[in-house]
């Protein structure tokens, strides 16, 4: 946490220092932002965090259009900052759109557009629609596993969502086997330095 307390300032700085040079509607904002949302986000200070992540979408859409990645890649941290707050309906809107979105752009088997499906089957796991978030969260787990370069985190977050989707429907016998297969990569996880801290962020909810 006091690392958290001592990068938030240098964050806010560089944000700033960048707003004074490149003017305030500068595309290059957006990445600043959002790392400074991600940080307010680990110190738990979520409103300030979604206020930040609200600008960088409207900044985004605005100087970049819908169907840049850094958009989307706003669009999908305003719909974790909303899962935040438990605006499930809301932020299921926007990941449905966005992975609509990358889907056409990126493809359905790219690394991200994998991450946002995974995403919207945890938001129809807390809406209730339990066959739908099979559904994503086994198609998500599937593209994961396909691409070795990807990230184990993923794969890992993809895991422990469709093991507790299908134990939330008292399906505990093919719980079992995703449960298992999380539990090993976190083992092994354990025993290597350099986890795949990033992804860590994409996913603390």
């Amino acid at each position: 946490q006091r690392r958290f307390e001592e990068a938030e300032p240098l964050l806010r700085l560089a944000y700033e220092g960048l707003r004074t040079n490149l003017g305030e509607e500068h595309p290059t904002l957006v990445v600043a932002m959002r790392n400074w949302g991600l940080l307010l986000r680990e110190m738990n200070r979520i409103d300030e965090s979604a206020e930040i992540t609200r600008h960088a979408v409207a900044l985004a859409r605005q100087k970049l259009g819908d169907e840049h990645p850094l958009t989307l890649d706003a669009r999908y941290y305003q719909a974790t900052d909303l899962f935040r707050e438990g605006r499930y309906i809301e932020a299921a809107s926007i990941l449905e759109d966005v992975w609509t979105t990358q889907c056409r752009v990126a493809g359905e088997s790219h690394e991200r557009t994998a991450q946002t499906l995974a995403a919207l089957g945890y938001a129809w796991f807390k809406l209730g629609r339990y066959a739908d978030a099979e559904a994503h969260l086994r198609q998500s787990m599937d593209i994961h596993r396909q691409n070795p370069t990807g990230s184990r985190m993923n794969l890992m977050w993809s895991l422990r969502q469709l093991a507790g989707t299908l134990s939330g429907q008292g399906k505990f016998d093919q719980a079992r086997p995703f449960a298992e297969e999380l539990l090993e990569l976190r083992r092994q996880d354990a025993e290597k330095p350099d986890a795949d801290a990033h992804a860590l962020n994409s996913y603390a909810w």
